[in-house]
């Protein structure tokens, strides 16, 4: 097992640097991709798990957004393996919004993006299997439970040191905010399925 965990990270490592030389990459998913060469293209496979950095074009909001509202993202460099690109700059994430839920008392607004089309800067539209990765197992943005609207007191005796009190925190919750991405930010997207396509020779 440790041999073979050992020839993952080596054969993983090269497309690590060239996707996440600024993030922190997520231990449970193992990235790697495969090129095969042919005469006037290269056919490339990136592997279910593998993560991708890209930079969202447009606001995404729980107080201006529905449901299928449509969400795109670009790879802001070209993703090489050795000197090969296997995707280049530019590349289109095109996705739409699957999941909403607005704000209420107890709870922030929520949302999921997944994606089906990637678009490459030459043209081609291709089927895909992805959404936005977050640390939730349900991959949604937001929905975090809000601050109590109050406190209540609780006293501590301490031994040889007297009391002390404690506020902590009771009474019903706040209303809920809108959860939003903005213009620009860095989003790492995450493959459901594997992933090929050929990217044409200059």
């Amino acid at each position: 097992m440790v041999k073979k965990f050992d020839n993952i990270i080596k054969n993983s490592c090269v497309i690590l640097v060239c996707l996440f030389s600024t993030c922190i990459i997520p231990s449970s998913f193992a990235q790697n991709v495969s090129l095969k060469e042919l005469d006037n293209q290269n056919v490339v496979t990136f592997y279910e798990g593998t993560l991708f950095k890209a930079i969202l074009q447009q606001k995404i909001s729980t107080g201006i957004n529905n449901i299928c509202d449509k969400v795109e993202l670009i790879t802001p460099a070209d993703i090489n393996l050795g000197e090969t690109v296997c995707m280049p700059k530019d590349s289109k994430f095109i996705g739409k919004i699957v999941k909403l839920g607005k704000p209420e008392i107890g709870t922030n607004g929520y949302f999921q993006i997944l994606f089906d089309t990637l678009r490459l800067p030459d043209g081609q539209n291709i089927s895909i299997m992805a959404r936005v990765w977050t640390k939730k197992n349900d991959y949604t943005i937001g929905g975090e439970a809000t601050a109590r609207s109050g406190f209540r007191p609780i006293v501590h005796n301490v031994q040889g040191m007297g009391s002390y009190i404690q506020q902590l925190p009771a009474g019903s919750r706040e209303m809920g905010k809108d959860s939003e991405l903005l213009p620009g930010s860095e989003v790492l997207i995450v493959l459901d399925k594997q992933l090929s396509f050929s990217v044409f020779k200059d």
